[in-house]
């Protein structure tokens, strides 16, 4: 690759590397506050739906198990 096409690379990538930062500080903050609603459903909310509530970062801890695509997996 070129000095040039590396230069050219850098402008285009830079901006999307800050985008995909900001979109994951985002999501994190969303599913922050699902995990809350659901720990006040569970706490707070009717019987019919206290049992259904559950914390998203629970349901990811058993999808990483079963190897979602969003866990890493070793070579």
């Amino acid at each position: 690759m070129l000095p040039a096409d590396s230069a050219l690379l850098d402008t285009i990538v830079h901006p999307l590397q800050i985008e995909v930062g900001e979109l994951k500080g985002r999501l994190t903050e969303v599913i922050s506050n699902c995990d809350a609603l659901c720990k006040r459903i569970g706490a707070e909310g009717p019987e019919s739906l206290r049992s259904s509530a559950q914390p998203f970062t629970a349901g990811r801890a058993e999808a990483e198990g079963s190897g979602s695509p969003d866990t890493k997996q070793e070579s």
